[in-house]
Formats: C-alpha cells, structure tokens, sequence
C-alpha cells in the first residue's frame, strides 16, 4: 500500500511531480490569501506539464497530458457553467490534468471533488446553513432538468463559497498518496 515516503519518491522521480507539488502549495496559499487562483499560475503550469511531458515521456506522454488536460478543464467547466466553482479553479484543474496526464486525471478529480464535498459540507454546518442550502440546490438542479419549469438560478445568499483550490490540492496529493496511478503514467 502507497504511504508519504512513496510521494515524496515520486516528486524526486518526475520533474512533473515537483512542478505539481509547487503549484499545488501556491495555489492553496492564492486561494486562502486572496479568494482566487490566479492566470500567472495556472497558465504556465499548464504549458509545463505539456512540455515536461513531451520532455519525459515523447509523443506518448504529451497525449496524455493534453487529454488530461482537456478533460480536466471541460469536466470543471461544466461545474463552473452551473456556479460550483470559480474560473480559477477550473484552469487549475486543466493544470493539474497536463501535470499527471490521462488517466491520472481522473483520480485527482475524484479525490478533489470528494474532498470539496466534505469542506462544501464542514462550511454549511460551521454557518448553520446546511438545509437551506440543500434546498437551493435541490430547487435549482429541479427547474434545471425538469420540463415546463423556468429555471431559478442558485440563490448566492444561500451559499457560502469554499475554496476549491484546496480541496483540488488535497485530492490530488490523495490520490497520488493512493496511488490513483500518478506514480506511473505517463
């Protein structure tokens, strides 16, 4: 089973892991300090992974890294067309994709979307919110899908916002920790 040590072997191992991890920790320090994950970060960290794997891994590993690319920012951007994040978060989380590739991507959407639910969570229950901001979503996603209905947007005093930053960061630190395959693909 996959521990810390094995992380931080794999950082040593692959440039693109150490540009990972550094990206990760400014990007948690950006979201926390300012409430957003800024262009300077995301844009050249996405052309790193590119080239990195280009560097790394040829042809092949370029592939991957703009599937994981490509997937990464299109799943988030669904996300962020419905109000669930910021646009930050949905480059970073292209960032992340060009960094650990296809499918690698996968696993850290997963973790941080997990992770992002349980904060998303902690916050609504600190603020004392929980109910109405299940019913703001549930009212939304219900005049979104259902026919003859007009949709109502989410209401933004019903929702308090969460720094998706960290919780991408988070997830995909526990994937690679997992092993979520971040610690051989390409």
């Amino acid at each position: 089973m996959p521990n810390a040590s094995v992380f931080f072997r794999a950082l040593a191992d692959d440039p693109r892991r150490l540009v990972l991890a550094l990206v990760l920790v400014a990007a948690v320090v950006t979201d926390l300090g300012r409430g957003r994950i800024p262009n300077v970060l995301t844009y050249p960290a996405a052309a790193a992974g590119l080239v990195l794997a280009a560097a790394v891994g040829g042809a092949g590993a370029l592939g991957g890294a703009a599937a994981g690319a490509a997937v990464g920012f299109f799943a988030f951007f669904l996300i962020f067309m419905f109000g669930g994040v910021k646009g930050g978060d949905v480059k970073l989380m292209a960032a992340i994709g060009a960094l650990v590739g296809w499918p690698q991507v996968l696993g850290a959407m997963f973790h941080g979307v997990l992770v992002g639910g349980f904060l998303s969570l902690a916050v609504m229950i600190w603020h004392g919110t929980l109910l109405r901001s299940v019913r703001n979503v549930l009212v939304t996603a219900a005049t979104t899908v259902l026919p003859g209905f007009e949709r109502v947007p989410l209401d933004p005093a019903n929702s308090r916002g969460v720094p998706y930053g960290v919780a991408l960061a988070l997830g995909t630190a526990w994937s690679l920790v997992e092993g979520w395959s971040l610690l051989g693909g390409g």
